[in-house]
């Protein structure tokens, strides 16, 4: 077998750090139970051992060693450890699959002491030769900035590679493609959804007031008021990861968390249609089980076992392959879209809409919607009469 030695000189005291035989190592001077010992720490990656270097001596000596190594193992160590503490799992999970799928291959053989200007610009024009949407080329975009801006405060000897900053999106998606159902099956599907009492509570939720499934799943008979024809948003239900060293996923859970910002924290009024649906459904389901006790505050579904995405998704797709629904592209976001759409078709000023889904911005509403017009009315009356 051949033995490879490579190792780096540090100041009196701080200990040697070299690669043997496959592993990278560190000797350094300390005392135990006063005596004077040498201390060897092995570990198979530098990462790896700048972690048990720290947990051993509670301090961090590896500043110049994290220039020279591999750009992959570092970035999902930042991933791991600096990222998930800035969004949710769900976020974490969609950045490690975008690194997975797009990045780590062609930075495999890279160390981070070899990012230059010119391999920024070869890396974009090759992901731009890929058939990846222009949100995936953004998202890649603003994973490598925020990667390399964290370096640059950590390690002033690292230089940022400016030009990323300048990389425009080759081919832009097009933000003019009609999103909601299409008129020529709308009424055919909303018929369609007779067969299933739940399901179809469900999509009106997303139909007929806006609402994304998450905080459709979430949502409890408090959140429902009746009288003033009200749905108050409070809450989304949210997959929880948690993973390993390595990225993967090693557990999964359903909970009830925050919304998807502040923002969605609204209250959107029920039309006609809508309310009468989930009157009938209160009645049918539960007040015939004799479950009037759990109406007050209970969940709206899923008394004894919280509604999963994934669960109900695969409900939803079993649908419309049964009712022919299947080539339209057709997901839940969908009938978000078709309600956001047909508001706007109507003329409503773009700041109600934005309101109605809970956006940040009503540039947000703009760039996803383009039907727009300038007509402004009062937003509770404007959705009783175009949705009833």
């Amino acid at each position: 077998m051949k033995v490879t030695m490579r190792k780096s000189r540090r100041k009196n005291g701080e200990g040697s750090i070299y690669f043997y035989n496959g592993y990278w190592c560190c000797k350094k001077w300390t005392t135990l139970d006063g005596v004077k010992k040498r201390v060897t720490i092995y570990a198979k990656s530098m990462i790896e051992l700048m972690q048990k270097y720290i947990n051993r001596f509670g301090e961090d000596i590896f500043n110049t060693e994290k220039l020279n190594v591999y750009f992959n193992e570092y970035f999902l160590y930042w991933l791991i450890n600096v990222k998930s503490l800035m969004v949710y799992s769900t976020t974490l999970k969609s950045n490690i699959t975008i690194f997975k799928n797009h990045i780590k291959d062609y930075f495999k053989d890279i160390r981070i002491c070899q990012i230059t200007n010119d391999l920024v610009i070869v890396y974009f024009k090759s992901i731009s030769q890929n058939e990846i949407s222009g949100n995936i080329f953004r998202k890649i975009k603003f994973l490598l900035n925020q990667f390399f801006s964290f370096l640059q405060l950590s390690f002033k000897e690292f230089n940022y590679p400016f030009i990323l900053k300048s990389i425009k999106a080759v081919r832009e998606d097009n933000m003019q493609e009609y999103k909601a159902l299409p008129v020529d099956i709308r009424d055919k599907f909303i018929k369609s959804l007779d067969q299933n009492k739940t399901l179809k509570v469900i999509c009106f939720l997303g139909l007929y007031a806006g609402l994304r499934i998450g905080e459709i799943l979430a949502l409890t008979w408090k959140n429902i008021d009746f009288d003033k024809k009200i749905i108050k948003i409070r809450a989304s239900i949210k997959s929880a990861y948690k993973f390993n060293d390595k990225g993967g996923v090693i557990d999964k859970q359903t909970i009830v968390g925050t919304t998807k910002s502040e923002c969605s924290l609204r209250d959107v009024p029920m039309p006609e249609k809508l309310y009468k649906v989930l009157y009938d459904y209160k009645n049918e389901i539960y007040l015939s089980n004799h479950l009037i006790d759990k109406i007050g505050s209970g969940k709206i579904f899923g008394l004894e076992k919280l509604i999963s995405y994934s669960g109900t998704r695969k409900l939803f797709n079993r649908f419309l392959v049964k009712n022919g629904f299947k080539g339209y592209n057709i997901h839940f976001h969908t009938l978000r879209h078709t309600y956001a759409t047909m508001l706007l078709e109507k003329g409503v000023n773009p700041k109600i809409v934005q309101f109605l889904l809970g956006h940040r911005s009503v540039k947000t509403t703009l760039e996803i919607y383009n039907n727009v017009s300038n007509s402004v009315c009062e937003f509770r009356k404007v959705v009783f009469d175009i949705l009833r």
